[in-house]
């Protein structure tokens, strides 16, 4: 373990409130690991989770195993859609108000976006009108993976990709017209715009949220991709960002960050960019965190977060609610079998 990751292990050990409106963060816990409940199957590399604030399910992509594992709102599990002929890998998914599951994976050697339906039964390849600068759209087939994440708007009418090879942000129709093209690098100079890493895309009722690793910031945009603001201050003392990879809009204009390099989770005031606190911290104990990649709030104010290494997918309560988010539990699955 690095020098900075055993400094970064002795800030977390604790959840850090700063000041008076501490409690976005002081009063988030650990709750309980999101498992198969099978004696020979567990998650083998988790890649992306997702929170549906439609229906209160939770949508974890298990790329090292080629499917989608469906949670209700309590961390049970309720289906698994399975890839292999439909899809393999996958980096990320987002499901629409209609239950349609969209996935970010390879299929036929290519890396495409596929609608699937609410059981995975029925799926399609969408034909999305590519800028002819992104390529092939990471399509290839050589591996390099130029399409990294994916989000919907929540009418379900918007389809939000990152282009990390371009490092610009697309919006689609979800008949696949590109509706407009945002270029993420546009106020860097050459070489931080070379250096500038994508890592994911979220939507939280009017607000998209793209982390910027590099300069220690999540860029907010508006649902049309105008600029909102940004949230986050880099630094290697408490309460500043290290390597932010995935982020969250909760009520009240609180940005809850997801901090790979430091292993925390920290709150932010998006207004002031007041640093609210931090949770969690590195180590590989329930509760802790370790290298992780994605992150997740659903209606209830229950934070996921998940990492490849240790195969991990957990669960933090007492957050603040996802921004327009409504805890609306339904049985879709009935009568289907798992």
């Amino acid at each position: 373990m690095s020098r900075f990751l055993v400094a970064a292990a002795l800030l977390a050990g604790a959840v850090l409130p700063a000041g008076a409106r501490g409690e976005p963060i002081a009063k988030v816990r650990f709750a309980r690991q999101l498992e198969i409940p099978s004696a020979w199957e567990t998650f083998r590399r988790p890649t992306a989770v997702h929170a549906d604030l439609h229906a209160g399910e939770v949508f974890v992509v298990d790329g090292g195993a080629h499917r989608i594992v469906i949670f209700d709102a309590r961390g049970l599990e309720r289906y698994v859609i399975r890839g292999g002929a439909t899809f393999r890998g996958g980096s990320d998914v987002a499901v629409d108000p209609e239950g349609r599951i969209l996935v970010l994976a390879r299929h036929e050697g290519r890396q495409e976006v596929i609608e699937l339906d609410f059981d995975g039964a029925d799926s399609r390849v969408l034909d999305l009108d590519l800028p002819a600068s992104a390529g092939a759209g990471a399509g290839d087939g050589d591996g390099d993976e130029r399409l990294v994440s994916l989000a919907l708007s929540p009418d379900g009418a918007t389809l939000y990709l990152l282009d990390e090879a371009r490092r610009r942000l697309l919006l689609f129709a979800r008949d696949g017209h590109l509706r407009a093209t945002v270029d993420l690098a546009a106020d860097l100079d050459e070489r931080r715009a070379r250096e500038m890493i994508l890592t994911r895309v979220d939507v939280y009722l009017d607000t998209v949220l793209v982390p910027d690793p590099m300069s220690g910031r999540v860029l907010l945009f508006d649902l049309d991709g105008r600029p909102a603001g940004s949230v986050g201050i880099q630094g290697g003392t408490a309460c500043t960002t290290g390597f932010p990879v995935a982020a969250a809009l909760a009520d009240d204009g609180v940005v809850y960050v997801l901090d790979r390099q430091k292993a925390l989770i920290s709150a932010w005031d998006r207004t002031t960019n007041r640093c609210l606190g931090e949770a969690a911290g590195i180590g590989e104990t329930p509760g802790r965190l370790y290298q992780p990649i994605d992150l997740a709030l659903d209606g209830d104010g229950r934070l996921y977060t998940a990492q490849g290494l240790a195969s991990r997918v957990q669960m933090f309560e007492g957050a603040l609610p996802a921004a327009g988010g409504r805890s609306r539990k339904f049985d879709r699955f009935e009568g289907v079998e798992p």
